[in-house]
């Protein structure tokens, strides 16, 4: 099933006309499985629409019962309403922090939606930026951590969800808000001092866009991907989100800064995998890959992928739970694992979570 579950994302976006064949209705619950376990339910309704299923009949064009395109379609409809909810709280989060005198820009999440548009628009007659599964507000802050500690003393009453890179910022009630010291971070010391030199080139200013530019993105999406990857898992929404931003395209120079980066924050590997994945399972046209393929680590990557889900919640056997000893011992576990194409991050990372444990506690909760 997994081959057409890649065709039904690949009609959604608009890099395959129509699928090789059409699922039997069986097959079509597990698609919408897939789907959910995957976080892109809107994303291949959108698909369905494309290939004409529509409530006056079209459903049985395709193969479809009334009953699963109706729960197909409320699924979808639910997360279109989620996205123009979240839509409301990036820019209201946007303003709170800008009234402050804060320069701020949104990360990821709804500022990529942005980007979501079909390669083909006669072929999919949505706006795909509603049916992407939103999850919650990231805010780039150009913030001391002192600074940002004092405020969410003074607004919130406390300081909550600490780490490195960000602190939990609940200023709604139905909305995370994470509130970024730094975009995202790397295990590796030398390797997080070349990111943060980079995220210094694009901090956020007085004024700024409210998301990151193109040329940030094609790095720091790559990464936040990477990341994910090589810690509790990566699922395909987040790979479907570096799609849309290789597709907006970049000139050779570009093309080769961002890979002068890349490489330098240690993911030429996974650079390699991730446009594999890009051009054979999702369809991206070979113009837009930023290097050379790599088969071997793209499969490994998809494999992942595919058992994972979104953020590695659909693997139920590497399930964290118990204690925080049992959860060091399964990210070295996973570490060992991911080292064929994390190298740097998978080999550091356990010295890197002990560092970050002793800080928490001892220093930034202080």
């Amino acid at each position: 099933m997994d081959g057409m579950f890649f065709e039904l994302i690949r009609v959604a976006i608009g890099t395959q006309e129509s699928l090789s064949r059409l699922p039997s209705e069986a097959e079509w619950k597990a698609l919408l499985g897939m789907a959910v376990k995957q976080s892109l339910v809107g994303v291949c309704f959108a698909g369905l629409l494309s290939l004409g299923a529509d409530l006056s009949g079209g459903f049985t064009k395709i193969g479809m019962s009334k009953s699963l395109f109706l729960r197909w379609m409320g699924m979808a409809a639910r997360i279109n309403m989620r996205n123009e909810v979240m839509d409301g709280y990036t820019m209201e989060a946007l303003a709170f922090f800008r009234d402050k005198g804060i320069p701020c820009q949104v990360l990821k999440g709804q500022g990529v939606a942005r980007l979501y548009t079909s390669t083909n628009p006669a072929q999919v007659p949505v706006d795909l930026r509603g049916f992407r599964q939103s999850g919650d507000v990231d805010v780039w802050l150009n913030i001391s951590r002192k600074d940002i500690y004092a405020l969410s003393q003074r607004v919130l009453g406390k300081v909550e969800g600490i780490t490195y890179h960000h602190i939990h910022f609940p200023i709604f009630e139905n909305c995370e808000v994470e509130a970024h010291l730094h975009p995202s971070f790397l295990s590796s010391p030398r390797r997080n001092k070349v990111l943060k030199d980079f995220c210094a080139i694009y901090e956020p200013t007085e004024g700024c866009d409210d998301i990151p530019s193109l040329a940030f993105n094609r790095v720091y999406i790559l990464l936040h991907c990477y990341r994910h990857f090589c810690g509790h898992g990566i699922g395909l929404r987040q790979l479907l989100d570096y799609f849309f931003v290789l597709r907006q395209g970049f000139t050779e120079e570009e093309k080769a800064d961002g890979m002068k980066w890349i490489s330098a924050l240690g993911m030429k590997r996974f650079a390699m995998a991730a446009m594999w994945l890009m051009k054979d399972v999702l369809g991206l046209d070979q113009r837009y890959l930023l290097c050379e393929a790599n088969g071997e680590y793209g499969c490994f990557l998809l494999d992942e992928v595919m058992k994972s889900g979104n953020f590695g919640h659909g693997n139920e056997e590497d399930r964290i739970s118990g204690t925080a000893m049992k959860r060091y011992l399964y990210n070295i576990k996973r570490d060992i694992h991911t080292v064929k194409i994390c190298p740097h991050e998978s080999l550091w990372d356990p010295v890197f979570n002990i560092c970050q444990f002793l800080m928490t506690e001892f220093v930034w909760n202080k």
